[in-house]
């Protein structure tokens, strides 16, 4: 079966995930942050009306779309929140409102899109590896 270039850019975002959360995993265990990766999960759960189904108990528990993919929280009250995105990839229109929306409030929010600038934003962060 021929590959799509959506498909790579996919699995390429996932490579990302991937690594990025094996190594804020390992700086967990060292205990130099804590981080959460709300991924949607429910992209990957079951058939597709059991998906549906499920997205629509959470929405109405107050679930929203956009959320960054990663949140970290490191020493002295700093916390970073993360979008992570490869190549080209762009803001849905969600996460555009969730990044605004934290950038209008002082939050740090940054569109990460490989290794080297999470590294850079941990540094940032006083975590650094």
């Amino acid at each position: 079966m021929p590959d799509h270039p959506f498909d790579r850019s996919v699995s390429r975002e996932a490579a990302l995930h991937r690594e990025a959360v094996s190594l804020l995993a390992a700086l967990e265990r060292q205990e130099r942050l804590s981080y959460l990766h709300p991924g949607d999960g429910l992209a990957l759960a079951g058939t597709e009306r059991e998906r549906r189904a499920a997205i629509a108990r959470f929405r109405r528990l107050g679930m929203r779309g956009g959320v960054p993919d990663l949140i970290v929280a490191a020493p002295g009250g700093v916390t970073g929140w993360i979008e992570l995105k490869t190549g080209g990839g762009r803001l849905s229109t969600a996460q555009q409102c969730w990044c605004d929306g934290l950038h209008r409030l002082g939050h740090n929010h940054k569109v990460v899109r490989d290794m080297d600038a999470l590294v850079a934003m941990l540094r940032g962060m006083g975590v650094g590896p």
